[in-house]
């Protein structure tokens, strides 16, 4: 049943399919090769953005936000601070 399910979501929601198995850190692969395939099926991808991306990996529309956690020696707690303060100040300026 679970492998039915799998193959109707990344049939019909690859976008959707690929963020959440990059999320889950699973799959066959390494991460990098679901981003790429993400790619090929049409979504843009984003690096980290401070105001449009959380600890995981998010998609909104066709534009996928590369999480925070994909930074390599970042601290769960700079993510935190970075993401309460984005929701608690609004966005941050970039100058």
């Amino acid at each position: 049943m679970e492998s039915f399910q799998s193959l109707f979501l990344k049939a019909h929601y690859p976008l959707e399919f690929m963020v959440a198995v990059i999320n889950n850190f699973g799959g066959f692969y390494r991460t990098w090769v679901y981003f790429n395939e993400a790619q090929r099926c049409g979504a843009h991808l984003e690096l980290p953005c401070v105001n449009m991306s959380r600890n995981e990996t998010r998609i909104i529309g066709n534009n996928i936000f590369m999480g925070f956690v994909h930074v390599q020696n970042l601290e769960s707690a700079l993510i935190a601070g970075i993401v309460n303060e984005r929701n608690n100040n609004g966005p941050f300026h970039v100058w």
